[in-house]
């Protein structure tokens, strides 16, 4: 049966146990230890070893809620008290040898395990692209050229057959994630492309998080703040406040109404005052956005204010998919080109053979789900038995 008492919440506990940890705290301080010893690994930063064992032992045992791991940490605790007490009488009594041995047992302990940290993180394969590396793609269109073009570098496709691992071709696939193309040479697949993907993919969704918030919530706000700026502006001007209608209604009643002065309005004596009208054409051609919210003595209004984020956005999530798009298409052509250049080398391998009267075929290097480890009837005697138990 689950105990219900929590040692943590009784005041009789949590009292013992810090003045077991103060005391810990305060005879550790006192026994006398060699040079080496006396400062901590860490030169910069000079502490007590015994202190940070008390300290790093009570944070380790801090969570526990069991009985039997309590009583035990608290005789631990009061053994070790006495142990020091005892070893500050001098570094001739076997407490003190104890203690420095202890001491140094856990500093070598440490050391091994910051170097096997140090060994392994240089193991690791980096995650930051190799700068001698060249690019796949050369962008050929001009700056500002919409849709962008790019193109595979020249000389880098097809690859030379003897710069393939095993002197045999397989010819990439172009793979997207996300909607994000590249070309998969081969697995595992490399690290620092799998980064670039992850950090494309999170810049891709929080932009359009970003717009979605922007023309919802945040447009509703500015809305609101359009029309304190209106009621302000009309107060300034002496005018009587005026009869209010809730903006969706305005919306409705003044959409497509007349030249220059349509668009939802607001009712004050003897003066109209409308929303936006926005130049089209040229003097007196103007129109109304209802969008775009009333200015103030030609001031932008929040929403347009918003708006213009809004549009800036739309701009870059365009660009940017036109970009992938005309990336994919350049791979697409590498993938044809080296598909192409293993068709001739299949055709050069078929005449060396004696079969040259045999269509070349790609390769296949990967086996479909339902073909891996699955027996042959008529490869052995056994196979047909295996090919009946399947049945």
């Amino acid at each position: 049966m689950p105990s219900f008492f929590l040692a943590s919440r009784s005041s009789r506990h949590r009292r013992a146990c810090f003045a077991l940890y103060r005391s810990l705290l305060r005879q550790g301080q006192r026994v006398p230890l060699p040079d080496d010893l006396a400062h901590g690994l860490e030169p910069s930063k000079p502490t007590n070893p015994i202190k940070t064992l008390i300290r790093n032992g009570f944070r380790r045992n801090k969570r526990d809620t069991s009985p039997r791991l309590i009583v035990s940490a608290l005789k631990n605790g009061y053994r070790f008290l006495t142990l020091l007490s005892r070893a500050t009488a001098g570094p001739n009594t076997p407490e003190h040898a104890f203690v420095t041995s202890f001491i140094r047992e856990n500093n070598a302990r440490v050391l091994a395990i910051q170097e096997k940290a140090r060994a392994a993180k240089a193991a690791r394969p980096s995650m930051v692209p190799d700068p001698t590396r060249i690019p796949v793609l050369v962008r050929v269109s001009a700056d500002g050229e919409s849709p962008p073009r790019y193109e595979p570098r020249p000389g880098s496709f097809p690859r030379p057959l003897e710069s393939l691992p095993g002197g045999v071709r397989k010819p990439p696939s172009l793979c997207d994630a996300t909607g994000i193309p590249f070309l998969r040479f081969g697995k595992p697949q490399p690290r620092f492309l799998e980064r670039a993907l992850r950090h494309k993919t999170t810049l891709r969704q929080q932009r359009v998080l970003d717009l979605l918030e922007m023309q919802h919530e945040y447009m509703e706000d500015a809305a609101w703040e359009d029309e304190w700026e209106w009621l302000v502006s009309g107060m300034l001007q002496g005018k009587p406040v005026p009869v209010y209608t809730p903006a969706h209604e305005r919306l409705k009643k003044g959409s497509g109404q007349g030249k220059g002065q349509g668009g939802p309005k607001w009712s004050w004596t003897g003066d109209t005052w409308g929303w936006r009208n926005l130049v089209v054409g040229g003097k007196g051609k103007v129109t109304t956005h209802p969008l775009m919210g009333y200015l103030p003595k030609g001031e932008s209004s929040y929403q347009h204010t918003l708006w213009d984020g809004v549009m800036l956005l739309f701009a870059e999530i365009n660009a940017e998919r036109e970009d992938l798009i005309a990336r994919a298409h350049a791979m697409w052509q590498i993938v044809l080109a080296e598909e192409d250049q293993a068709l001739k080398e299949e055709k050069e391998r078929l005449v060396r053979e004696g079969r040259g009267d045999e269509e070349p075929k790609l390769r296949v290097w990967r086996r479909h789900v339902w073909q891996k480890k699955r027996p042959r009837p008529d490869s052995t005697e056994g196979g047909r038995k295996d090919a009946v138990s399947l049945q």
